[in-house]
This record gives structure tokens, sequence and C-alpha cells, in this order.
């Protein structure tokens, strides 16, 4: 090696020194722009942001947001929400909470089980006494345009009686159909009496159609047939009597007559009770008119008998259940560019009404991204007691997503507390309109409580001592409404 060569070594190397200092004088510039870049990227990235749609103690849709934890108020947007896209937003998280379901209403006295023209079956959930009355159905009316041949059909028989079932006895109720009447053109009508093979359809001078029998109605226990409680039915009208009134008649108007069908409740000569006929007008007949007979006519128009009934009827008394949270739904959203319309729906009415259902809650929306459905509604007889000393509190509505909860109305004898919350009021029914029901019970949720399901109705013994109740059953309570909630950066 040259010694020119080696100079030139020499020259291109650095010293352990020399790399020290370098890399001190490094460190120092890194250190002092550190500052400047710390801000410049706070200074770009976009704040935290959360806005919230919910409604008020009114029903109205409110809108709130929050920016890095600062809030900016509420702002009431009346029948719906509308969310504006943000500035810089990365990305949005969206949750949707449907309105909760109404709770149940409770029941002091109600039908357990009913037959109108159908076999039913009713087991026993609670040993006790239970009512039952049996209304057979009524005859056919007759139909002819001669002269005395319209005669109407007699009544169904009614037999009425308390008896005591076991925890898990089995109720067979089967009402008899009401008979056809004549001029049906039914295939097993009464036919002409000149020519038998003729059909009777009661337009002709000589024909007489005759009423057909109304069936027999029976209850009894499944596996025990050897005392059914059993009513006859009403006899068909015939060309020169109306028909008789099946056995055991009720009444001194059960029989026909020259052109009515006979009557089944009509005077005070029946053993049937005050509570029987509660019961008889909410099946659904205005004019209690199960057995009834079927009217003659002097044309083809004569009517049938009117279909029996059996029903069984309990001194126990019922709560009604919660009604169900709404559901939550959950999604994102990596841009928006548009405003999004926002529904949040409200709790379900609780039930006003005796032995009722609850209303379902109403769905919640972001627009047409996501939806959540409402809660259902609350069930009638959660629970049943034939205690007289002792009620039965309702079901506890579904707890909301976020943990809180409605309860249901309580076991005493006292109005206000037997109501499930939220509280539908103490009203008589009558007096309610859909647009009161409509407003009932409506209230702001708490920040736990979005889409809890409404508490059930309790219940009290109608024989309860020292319990001067007017009502003693309570009322479904409303479900809370729903949310959304839209979340970014």
């Amino acid at each position: 090696m040259t010694k020119s060569t080696d100079k030139i070594k020499r020259l291109n190397a650095f010293t352990l020194t020399e790399v020290l200092i370098t890399m001190f004088v490094i460190m120092l510039l890194i250190i002092a722009s550190a500052p400047m870049i710390t801000k410049k990227n706070i200074k770009n990235k976009a704040p935290h942001g959360v806005w919230e749609c919910y409604l008020n103690e009114n029903g109205e849709h409110v809108s709130k947001r929050t920016i890095n934890g600062v809030e900016e108020g509420e702002h009431v947007e009346g029948s719906n929400c509308l969310f504006k896209p943000q500035t810089n937003a990365q990305k949005y998280t969206v949750t949707v909470i449907g309105g909760g379901g109404g709770g149940a209403s409770g029941t002091s006295f109600a039908v357990d089980a009913s037959s109108y023209g159908k076999s039913t079956a009713f087991t026993a959930k609670v040993a006790g006494d239970y009512k039952i009355l049996v209304v057979g159905g009524g005859g056919g009316g007759s139909a002819s345009i001669k002269s005395y041949g319209n005669k109407g059909g007699g009544a169904g028989g009614v037999e009425s009686r308390t008896i005591h079932m076991n925890k898990g006895d089995l109720a067979v109720l089967e009402a008899g159909m009401g008979g056809v009447s004549g001029g049906s053109e039914d295939p097993d009508a009464e036919s002409n009496e000149e020519d038998p093979d003729a059909s009777c359809t009661g337009t002709s001078w000589k024909e007489i159609c005759n009423g057909k029998d109304g069936k027999s109605s029976k209850f009894y226990i499944y596996g025990d047939y050897s005392d059914p409680i059993e009513a006859e039915g009403g006899k068909g009208g015939q060309q020169n009597s109306a028909g008789d009134a099946g056995s055991p008649a009720c009444g001194t108007k059960a029989k026909g007559s020259f052109s009515q069908g006979g009557r089944v409740f009509t005077d005070g000569n029946c053993t049937l009770t005050q509570e029987y006929l509660a019961a008889a007008h909410a099946q659904g007949s205005n004019n209690i008119a199960f057995g009834h007979g079927g009217n003659g006519s002097m044309t083809a128009d004569a009517y049938p008998g009117r279909n029996g009934v059996v029903l069984l009827i309990s001194d126990n008394h019922h709560s009604g259940g919660g009604g169900k949270r709404g559901a939550t739904a959950f999604t994102t959203i990596d841009k928006l560019t548009d405003e999004v319309k926002v529904y949040v729906g409200q709790g379900g009415a609780g039930a006003v009404y005796e032995d009722t259902n609850g209303e379902q809650g109403e769905n919640s929306s972001f627009g047409y991204y996501i939806s959540a459905k409402g809660g259902e509604g609350g069930t009638t007889r959660l629970e049943s007691s034939n205690s007289e000393t002792m009620g039965v509190a309702g079901g506890q509505g579904g707890v909301s997503p976020y943990g809180g909860f409605l309860a249901g109305g309580s076991a005493s004898c006292n109005a206000e507390s037997l109501n499930g919350t939220n509280n539908m009021g103490t009203d008589a029914p009558e007096e309610l309109t859909r647009d009161d029901i409509e407003k009932l019970g409506i209230t702001k949720a708490g920040e736990k409580q979005y889409g809890a399901g409404g508490g059930g109705g309790g219940a009290y013994s109608s024989t309860a001592e020292n319990c001067n109740l007017e009502y003693k059953w309570g009322k479904g309570g409303r479900g809370m409404p729903g949310y959304v909630r839209v979340e970014w950066n």
C-alpha cells in the first residue's frame, strides 16, 4: 500500500467524537420541532361527537349534540329529528332502540273460558269454585206464505251451577248450534207436505217450511261423564205451533210466538245472576242473544236460532304481564352526504280496559339505513289467585338495554298503586276515547329507561274485606319511548 492511498483513507473517516456530536445536534433539532408537529396533528384531528334524538314529555322529537364532552343544548324538532353530516367525521356509529310495549291490565272478574258454536277446553290453573252457565241453541223459525205457517222457534234451555275444580282439572265446554230456519234451502230442511221431494223455499203459497231444533249445550270435566251440566236446544217453529223452549226453561217468554222466536234473558224468573249477564255482554252480544229462537216469516226470510253458549267464570283475580322491551339495532356508516330523517318510536299504550293486552311499541329508525322494532305488548293473566285476602302483582316491563325498567302494579287495595308504570290513569274506562288513550302515560325516558316495556296491572280480590274500590284491577303502563344515538371519531 502506498503512502498516498493510506492518506486518502484517513481523510474519509470520522472519529467517534465527531459521530457523537452529530447525533447530539440531530436530537436537539427533533426535540425543538416536536411541539410544532403535535400542534399541527391536533389541529387536523376531527372532534369526537355524539348526537341524540329522543322524545320529551309532550311526545315531541328533541335532538342534542355533544362535542368533546361539551353539550350544546336541546332542540325541539317536532314530529322527527334531522341529522346533518358532520365536518371531518371519519365514521358514524348508529344505535337505534324501538319503543317499549305497553303492559297488560289485570282483572278481578272475567270469563275464564267460553264456547260459542265450537268446543273449547279449559285447564284450571288455580283450585277453587267456578260458576258455569250453559245455554242451548235456539230453534229455527218456520217460513210460509200460507196463513199461520210462520211460527218462531223456542229459546234454548238454561242451566247454571257452581262447581269446585282442582288445579289441573280439564273442563270441556260444548255450545250447541242454533237450528236452521225453514226456507233455508238446507239439505236437511223440512220439505213441502204435498211433494216431499220438492225443495222447501217458503216462497210457494202452499209450502210450509218447519224450523230445525237447536242443539244441546253441555259442560263436563274430562274423564268424568256421570253428571254433565246440560241444557237442551229450543224446538224449531212448526206449521201450527211455535217452538217450545229447551229444558230447563228460563222465564215465561222462552217459548216462540206467532212470528217471534223465544228469548232467554227476558225477565227475573231465571237463576241467572248479574255476573252471568255481564259476562255474556263481554262476549260481544249487545242484546244477550245467546240461545234465542229464530223468528218465523211469511217469506223465505225466516231466521235461524242463535247459537248456545257455555261460560266458565271463576272468582280468581289475574295480573297483567309487562310489555316487552324495544329491539336494539347497531350499524356503522363510512360517509354521509345528505341529511337523514330520524324517527323515535313512542312506547305502546298500556291496557285501559279490564283483562286486555297491552299495545305494541312503535318502531324507531335512522333514515333508510337502520330501524329497530317496537316491543310487543304484555299479555293478560300472568299470575292468578283466588285468595280473598291477597292480591296479585303485575308483571315487570322488559328491561331497557341501558338497565332501567318499569315496575308492575302492586298487589294492594289501592286504585293508583294497582296500575303498572308508566301510569295510564284511573279514569273510568267508559270515559276514555282513543285520543285519550294515545295521550295517557306519555313521559320523557330517563337515560337508563329508553325502550323499557310498561309494567302490567295488578289485581285484588273483588270480595276482599275492607276494600271498597270500584275497580279492583290495575291498568297496564305505557312503555318508554325509543332512542337514536349517533357517534363519530
